[in-house]
């Protein structure tokens, strides 16, 4: 998502600027019971600074888990073709997302996290989650990267 991702590097097409909305689609694995952070939910301005009045929010809540949105330091992680890269060996105050699935759920949940740029610009991320069993998968080849 935010620092994280390359979303920042790319333009906008000519209908996401008229529509003010741009949509971005994730699926991420998250083993059942445990609470994984997804992303580092900050926006770093091109000298590391925070952007202070970008807003974060969670707008469709997960049906079979929990989303947040907290506070956190770390690394960002923008990639090498970011004008924000040179940040990554800083670490900064910002914010985190995290999700952990409800107790005993295995299978699909999905939330939505909007992000609201000082432009009026909104940048909205659908997670689609797979939560899955870890002890009955434990040592799959096909769960890693």
């Amino acid at each position: 998502m935010l620092s994280s991702s390359s979303v920042f590097a790319q333009e906008w097409t000519k209908d996401e600027v008229t529509a003010g909305v741009r949509k971005v689609e994730y699926t991420r694995q998250v083993p059942a019971g445990k609470q994984l952070t997804l992303e580092n939910a900050t926006v770093l301005n091109p000298d590391c600074t925070v952007v202070e009045d970008a807003e974060v929010t969670i707008t469709k809540e997960p049906e079979h888990g929990s989303a947040t949105i907290d506070s956190a330091e770390g690394f960002p992680t923008y990639p090498k073709d970011n004008v924000r890269s040179k940040c990554n060996g800083k670490k900064v105050k910002g914010r985190v997302l995290n999700y952990k699935a409800a107790v005993g759920y295995v299978g699909n949940d999905v939330f939505e996290v909007t992000l609201l740029h000082s432009n009026g610009m909104a940048t909205q991320y659908v997670y689609n989650i797979k939560v899955i069993d870890s002890a009955k998968n434990k040592g799959r080849s096909e769960l890693r990267p």
